[in-house]
């Protein structure tokens, strides 16, 4: 806690007058988000907090710093810019109010995102408003949520694979809140495998895939500086613990956990049809048929659904952006994602921001292969966030090298 207000008393009281509204807002919405953004009556307020928020962003931004043009910013520039030139090109494209809220929302956090003091605390606070939710999702669904079954909950704040991913980035937030050398950080273990097991009971086998590759990658960035064996060791401890686990709740509470998974991989065998997979399949061959039929600027925003057979997206947000927006809208969007994540795997400095960012970018990259992501509204502050620790570490590693340079020169 003192850190937090030792954060405050560096600033002038003017300044503060900023950014305590902007972080106290930001808190309702990691909240707000997930619990009711999804509703039409609530989103209008949510669609309000993001638009005051930003206000105060750049005030403060104008008064106390300069407004960062960079990269990041080009690349948004260029992705709307594709899909603009690609809605006039097709009569049967819808409005784009959603992508252009959406990247500016990112644009504007991005640049707050960039104050390296409120890193840390934006961390904690997504985490808080992410585990306020969860419990919010337990009462609501507190009848059934303990049956150990296959039912899938959920659709009651928003589409269940959108809860899921909700879910996987409060697993991500409280995963890499663990301080390898503060005992008691070891606690959000508990909160951690409280966000695992609504990931299973909302029954999205993507976000369950993503949270044990996100938990086997956590131990090779957390002890980097260790020797290569010992996070295999982990890994090793955390599969058997599982194992262990899943074999004595099947046995005490006689279910099979993951019998969704199971139907996944006896398609893949030939044994048997998981329809779910064979549609989503089915759906990104058709969306990369169409691509390729216009290449440079697509069909316009959500045509697919209009000319796809099942009438929806395409559950794959590489493919949905190849068919709406072509390689135009494409390319400037997964640059974005690529540029982060290798700025941040470049980067030999460990710290939990650094962790969470890169376990963001992982979790963003992968749930493109199962849903067009690129129109949810937290994935564009996950966008902002990694894309800013991104900079932020690259802008360090040039300081470093300009630094050893000069004392090379020096010598």
């Amino acid at each position: 806690m003192k850190k937090i207000l030792s954060i405050f008393k560096t600033n002038s009281a003017k300044e503060n007058y900023f950014v305590i509204p902007i972080l106290l807002i930001f808190a309702i919405l990691s909240f707000f988000v997930p619990a009711f953004s999804a509703h039409p009556i609530f989103n209008f307020i949510t669609i309000g907090f993001v638009a005051t928020l930003c206000i105060l962003i750049l005030i403060w931004k104008f008064l106390f710093d300069k407004i960062q043009i960079d990269t990041f910013f080009f690349l948004i520039v260029l992705f709307n810019l594709a899909i603009v030139i690609s809605n006039v090109f097709n009569k049967d494209a819808s409005h784009i109010i959603t992508y252009v809220t959406l990247s500016g929302m990112a644009f504007c956090l991005y640049q707050f995102f960039l104050d390296k003091k409120y890193r840390k605390l934006i961390h904690i606070i997504i985490f808080i408003g992410f585990t306020v939710f969860a419990l919010y999702f337990i009462i609501f669904y507190r009848s059934i949520l303990l049956e150990f079954s296959i039912e899938r909950i959920g659709d009651q704040f928003d589409n269940i694979n959108t809860v899921a991913y909700y879910f996987l980035y409060g697993f991500v937030a409280s995963i890499t809140l663990i301080k390898p050398k503060k005992i008691i950080s070891f606690l959000l273990i508990i909160p951690s495998l409280v966000f695992v097991f609504l990931i299973y009971r909302t029954g999205s086998r993507s976000a369950l895939i993503l949270a044990i590759i996100c938990l086997l990658i956590i131990p090779f960035h957390m002890f980097r500086d260790k020797k290569r064996l010992f996070p295999f060791l982990i890994d090793f401890g955390f599969i058997v613990f599982g194992i262990i686990a899943v074999i004595a709740i099947e046995r005490i509470l006689n279910v099979n956990i993951f019998s969704r998974l199971g139907e996944f991989f006896d398609a893949l065998k030939g044994d048997g049809v998981d329809y779910s997979s064979a549609n989503r399949i089915e759906l990104v061959f058709q969306s990369f048929e169409l691509f390729l039929r216009k290449p440079v600027f697509g069909w316009g925003n959500n045509v697919f659904s209009i000319y796809s057979s099942e009438r929806l997206f395409a559950h794959n947000n590489i493919t949905e952006l190849l068919c709406d927006f072509g390689l135009f809208g494409f390319i400037p969007f997964e640059a974005i994602i690529i540029i982060s994540l290798l700025k941040i795997k470049r980067s030999k400095k460990f710290s939990e921001t650094t962790s969470f960012a890169l376990l963001l970018v992982v979790s963003f990259f992968g749930i493109q292969f199962f849903y067009v992501n690129s129109q949810l509204k937290f994935d564009w502050v996950a966008i902002a966030f990694f894309a800013s620790e991104g900079y932020l570490l690259s802008e360090e590693r040039i300081k470093n090298i300009k630094l050893n340079t000069y004392f090379a020169i020096s010598i």
